[in-house]
């Protein structure tokens, strides 16, 4: 985010990270990482979509709130059965034989 300050974009996405995760940090660190999130949201001209993980939640979500804000839960569906049945195997380049025709 620091190589947008003084760039403007019509959409941002804004993923949540591991808010507080660093154990011991201090206020100056806190402060930083609130002014680079507001950094990060001043960069949209119509558009910000800010993400929140449920097992971190973000301590500058809380503060946000008004009219502007959509606050929804993720829809989750199950795959359609033909999806849901396949399986996958990981491949190695001992795998593939590529030679001339």
């Amino acid at each position: 985010m620091h190589a947008a300050k003084g760039l403007e974009f019509r959409v941002v996405f804004i993923p949540d990270g591991a808010w507080g995760s660093r154990r011991g940090k201090g206020a100056a660190d806190e402060e930083e990482e609130r002014r680079l999130y507001y950094v990060g949201m001043t960069r949209a001209r119509e558009m910000l979509h800010l993400f929140e993980r449920r097992d971190s939640r973000n301590p500058f979500l809380q503060d946000l709130d008004g009219d502007c804000l959509q606050r929804r839960e993720p829809r989750v569906e199950a795959p359609p059965e033909e999806i849901a049945g396949r399986r996958y195997r990981v491949i190695g380049l001992q795998d593939l034989f590529l030679s001339f025709a």
